[in-house]
């Protein structure tokens, strides 16, 4: 079975962390390029599982999507064999169906796997978080509408590591010609999961941003939040439909 390890950069993640660490416990390594200037207990709670390694980083400009995605380049060139995951702290990947990672993983002959990511929010019938459990299924509603309603989009969140596949800005597209598979990884993707996670992080962004992400609008879905606003988004989709790609299995 070939090692599947996971990169990702996070400021401050103790919300989102467990559901993270829950979600991604079968992968080998999970690498958290961890901001030195983190003041939350983000540090005690990955230092509980045993898949985690820490890695200190810094940003010097606060939030800096330049920094930030050099750093997480440099993070994948030192992967050597298997698979890398470059996902954030509320993105939560899977194989379409649900299959198996190995198992999808396995019958792949390019260099990237493609991942669909939808915005999921809380349904009025759900539950509190449970931060014991993995997020999926605890949150399964969103909208399918597509990138001409925002309510999707595509990432290169998966890549063979002989590829050495980097990352562009938001890690939205891939330096270079690699060959993309016609088969997907579905994403959850938890940025309104919850009024606690929306609120917090979103507002944390906001403050932190460089002047350079200001420049060159980096980001800018964060320049201009606020705790009203924020609520009032969560509320008004309180009540989509159960995502299919949450749920359904191949028979």
């Amino acid at each position: 079975m070939e090692k599947i390890t996971v990169i990702s950069h996070w400021y401050n993640e103790e919300l989102l962390a467990p559901l993270f660490f829950n979600h991604y416990s079968y992968c080998n390594e999970v690498r958290i390029l961890l901001e030195i200037d983190t003041n939350d207990s983000t540090r005690e709670i990955a230092s509980r599982y045993p898949n985690v390694i820490i890695q200190d980083v810094h940003c010097p400009s606060g939030m800096d999507n330049l920094e930030r995605i050099n750093n997480i380049n440099q993070a994948i060139s030192e992967v050597k064999d298997g698979w890398v995951y470059m996902v954030d702290a509320d993105e939560f990947i899977f194989p379409e169906h649900h299959e198996d990672p190995r198992t999808f993983l396995a019958r792949q002959t390019a260099d990237v796997v493609n991942c669909m990511y939808f915005h999921v929010y809380r349904h009025i019938t759900e539950s509190d978080i449970d931060y014991s459990l993995a997020p999926i299924p605890q949150r399964i509603h969103a909208l399918e509408g597509g990138p001409k309603f925002k309510n999707w989009f595509d990432k290169p969140s998966v890549s063979r590591a002989s590829a050495n596949v980097s990352r562009t800005i938001g890690g939205h597209g891939f330096v270079g010609e690699h060959s993309v598979s016609n088969e997907k990884y579905i994403g959850a993707h938890w940025k309104q999961a919850d009024y606690s996670i929306c609120i917090n992080r979103r507002l944390s962004n906001m403050a932190r941003h460089s002047e350079h992400d200001h420049k060159k609008r980096w980001g800018y879905h964060d320049f201009h939040v606020s705790e009203e606003g924020l609520r009032k988004q969560l509320d008004e989709s309180s009540n989509l439909p159960v995502l299919k790609y949450f749920t359904e299995t191949k028979i």
